[in-house]
């Protein structure tokens, strides 16, 4: 896989700015619900600021700006400024509608002092600031979405880190040592958000970096274990986890010992192994705990403990978390299969095809249990 360009730099370098329709797009998903915002009563003016930006804009893009509605709007959102002019969501929106229809620097200026201050009047309203910073991104003014951004760590670090995705996609150079700050939570869930865009590479090397320079915060180093584990790299393994050390009285520590177990399991320590995962579910009992527990268990051999782990975690997991719920049924009708009744793996496969109808393995676990062909 071709790895994005990510760079760091510690010097400013030229801003450029793209600005096209498929930039603008961005912010543009839906037109549905602004001309009746314009025109409803206060209570109705409760919609999501982020759905009124993307309806400006998307409504700006359509039509242009010689079309009447598009000009309506535009003087009807002046006009509320006018006697609300603390009102920052109209003024964000306001922001949006003139960066689409701006045609000269003097108006994309317009449309980031709006943007500014509407991000001033709300600090840490998410939808105010994530319309703001795109708007401020897409005029030029990259330091003031940066800075947008970095303060939104401190208040919704997960919204601040697709924000700062979403920005990376519209500018060339992103200067991420001033965006991300400089504590190993949000470099942590940074490289969570890498890892969902799908850019591995770059999340494993923020993960590292984490690590290394924060060797006590557990988390990245309970993700950098997963993956060694996964990748069955056992010498990088036990240099995360040395045999030795003691690890603290700390939910987050639970993973650790987890894969350290896997790790003893590999060094022929089943006894080590399970004192490690039993430690770990002293330490913080969640279903996904728990599942990997029944995990440990399954390898050493331990097949009534496995059964009863995975079944506490099927237990306490949310009828609404399927997926969650469809690989726990699957670890239990596999084991039935092998360790234990017919009639009770038939049982799980059909759960399983409950939650997933179209489950290949388990229409043909199902088919071979019933004496069925299709």
């Amino acid at each position: 896989m071709e790895k994005p360009d990510l760079r760091l730099v510690t010097e400013r370098p030229p801003r450029r700015l793209v600005v096209a329709p498929l930039v603008l797009g961005a912010l543009a998903l839906g037109a549905a619900g602004l001309g009746t915002w314009l025109g409803a009563d206060e209570a109705r003016r409760t919609i999501e600021v982020t759905e009124l930006a993307e309806a400006a804009v998307q409504l700006a893009l359509e039509r242009g700006s010689e079309d009447r509605q598009v000009r309506e709007t535009l003087i009807d959102l002046r006009r509320t400024l006018g006697w609300r002019p603390l009102e920052s969501r109209t003024r964000v929106v306001y922001a949006s509608l003139i960066l689409a229809l701006s045609t000269r620097v003097e108006e994309m200026r317009l449309a980031g002092f709006h943007a500014g201050r509407a991000a001033q009047l709300s600090p840490v309203t998410v939808s105010v600031v994530r319309a703001a910073t795109l708007v401020l991104a897409h005029t030029g003014q990259l330091d003031d979405a940066v800075a947008l951004v970095r303060h939104m760590f401190d208040y919704d670090a997960r919204r601040a880190v697709a924000l700062l995705a979403q920005v990376q996609a519209l500018v060339l150079v992103l200067p991420l040592d001033e965006a991300i700050p400089q504590r190993a939570e949000a470099w942590t869930v940074w490289a969570e958000q890498l890892s969902r865009d799908g850019r591995n590479e770059e999340a494993d090397g923020w993960l590292e970096r984490t690590h290394e320079r924060w060797p006590e915060h557990l988390p990245a180093r309970a993700r950098l274990a997963q993956r060694a584990f996964q990748e069955r790299d056992w010498t990088s393994l036990a240099a995360l986890l040395p045999g030795d050390e003691s690890l603290p009285a700390d939910p987050a520590a639970a993973q650790l010992l987890i894969w350290r177990a896997h790790l003893r399991v590999s060094q022929q320590d089943a006894s080590g192994a399970r004192a490690d995962v039993e430690a770990a579910l002293g330490l913080w009992e969640s279903p996904g705990i728990r599942t990997l527990a029944g995990d440990l268990f399954e390898t050493i051999g331990d097949v009534p403990r496995a059964r009863q782990e995975w079944n506490r975690a099927l237990h306490r997991t949310p009828t609404g978390q399927t997926g969650a719920r469809r690989r726990l049924l699957r670890r239990l009708a596999r084991l039935e299969d092998t360790h234990g009744r017919a009639a009770a793996a038939l049982r799980l496969w059909n759960a399983v095809l409950e939650l997933d109808p179209e489950h290949a393995e388990a229409r043909r676990r199902v088919d071979d249990l019933a004496g069925f062909r299709r």
